[in-house]
């Protein structure tokens, strides 16, 4: 049974959001990651914590899912070949079927955190590759690999803004994790000050102006809203447990997020008008997750 549990805000009024959707919720789906039998792999589930559907399933680990804007393919983590790559495969069918392409190829190091540019065309990840933890960006069919970022500090969950202008991601440079913004071309990073605490894994609203993240406060941690313009912001949900990784819906009206809240790592969803959290899984330990309409 899915738990409930309510929390007052005022997130309506400072948002000032009513506008129509742009996605009826009943298309919406979470693509997430479940750890269970000795295996990680791709599932997806509904708005209700019903449906569930598996994406992969092979015997090495596959990891932080996004579906493509046009909803045909998914941009994927894999160790299939041993070291953490970048992996694209359909969609649809059997999760094994059809074609699975490892975009991203050696050198040495690890690439993770993958996420699709606002046209589909191109994907968005971190890598180990240079040493440090630096942010690349490379063509969906696997050329014109380019090096957006080169810091010795550690660097990951970048993420794209919609309407394409900014990237944000994760960044230690200060010697404490902040969200940092950058242009697509590399240039005009700037960093954010949005809690006290150290800021990771930004995701964006629909509008691109603002962004929601993980404020870590000692052992516990929140999410939380910025303005990146104004500078305004405040919490989605204070730190009263572990909730990290948030996703916003194509409509900015939910937040997907993972939390040890019901024990273990679980995938929760926030409504954002009304701070009510309802529990989407129970079983296994799920990571990771990401909104996508079905197409």
């Amino acid at each position: 049974m899915r738990s409930r549990i309510s929390r007052v805000c005022l997130l309506s009024v400072l948002f000032g959001w009513g506008a129509p959707t742009t996605a009826p919720a009943d298309e919406l789906r979470v693509l997430f990651s479940r750890q269970q039998n000795r295996q990680d792999d791709l599932l997806s589930i509904d708005l209700e914590g019903r449906d569930l559907q598996r994406h992969t399933s092979h015997r090495a680990k596959d990891s932080h899912g996004v579906v493509s804007p046009d909803g045909q393919r998914i941009v994927f983590n894999s160790e299939r070949r041993g070291w953490w790559k970048v992996w694209i495969k359909s969609a649809s069918g059997p999760p094994e079927g059809g074609e699975i392409v490892q975009l991203t190829e050696p050198p040495s190091g690890a690439d993770y955190f993958p996420s699709w540019s606002p046209s589909g065309k191109e994907v968005l990840f971190a890598s180990s590759r240079s040493g440090g933890g630096d942010l690349y960006v490379v063509s969906a069919d696997g050329t014109g690999l380019r090096r957006l970022t080169a810091d010795p500090a550690g660097e990951n969950h970048p993420v794209w803004s919609d309407d394409g202008r900014w990237i944000a991601f994760s960044s230690e440079s200060s010697g404490d994790w902040k969200v940092h913004l950058i242009r697509p071309d590399g240039t005009s990073e700037r960093a954010l000050n949005g809690c006290e605490g150290q800021a990771l894994e930004p995701a964006w609203f629909p509008d691109s102006r603002r962004i929601a993240f993980q404020c870590l406060l000692g052992e516990r941690s929140g999410l939380y809203w910025l303005d990146i313009e104004n500078g305004d912001g405040g919490a989605l949900i204070t730190a009263a447990h572990q909730d990290e990784r948030p996703n916003v819906s194509p409509d900015g009206r939910w937040v997907v997020f993972e939390s040890d809240r019901s024990g273990g790592s679980q995938i929760f969803l926030l409504r954002v008008d009304d701070g009510h959290v309802e529990q989407l899984t129970t079983e296994g330990y799920n990571y990771g997750p990401t909104f996508f309409v079905a197409r």
